[in-house]
């Protein structure tokens, strides 16, 4: 009997998260109209330059195969009324991906490393295609920034 106890405080310590960290992750994607994707990432996808949508005007970053990069304007924080972008920030990055958790129902992620703070970017989908997407702040706000690849300079 002490055994299954333990086993079902472990499941319970388990589900619980993942649970919460798959409907967040999924209600903070739908809400900028993207949707998670289905398979595995490989790092050569992500290098490159990428510019977000209008919701976080002038945002770009550029991740190098180098695992090194730089972001302009990356969003940190959200305003006082948590309804947009409010504090970003500027300068080098170090990036790696986040396998997340076996075949747990949980997209892996990269992960941007901009002085001792990490960020979170989802992999999605939308109607033009591979995207990554920074949530700030509660993802239930749906505050978020979609990147696109794009060419530098543009």
């Amino acid at each position: 009997m002490k055994g299954n106890k333990s086993l079902a405080w472990w499941a319970l310590r388990v589900t619980v998260p993942l649970a919460a960290a798959a409907s967040t992750t999924g209600c903070a994607l739908a809400g900028v109209g993207v949707e998670p994707l289905d398979r595995p990432v490989l790092a050569s996808l992500l290098v490159g330059h990428w510019t977000a949508d209008s919701g976080c005007p002038r945002t770009t970053l550029d991740l190098a195969a180098d695992l090194t990069g730089r972001v302009q304007r990356f969003p940190v924080d959200v305003s006082a009324d948590a309804l947009d972008v409010g504090r970003t920030v500027s300068g080098a990055v170090h990036w790696h991906q986040d396998p997340g958790l076996g075949n747990a129902d949980i997209p892996a992620t990269a992960v941007i490393e901009l002085g001792t703070q990490g960020y979170a970017l989802d992999y999605g989908r939308d109607h033009h295609g591979f995207v990554l997407v920074a949530t700030v702040g509660d993802p239930d706000d749906c505050v978020a920034c979609v990147y696109h690849r794009t060419r530098a300079g543009r």
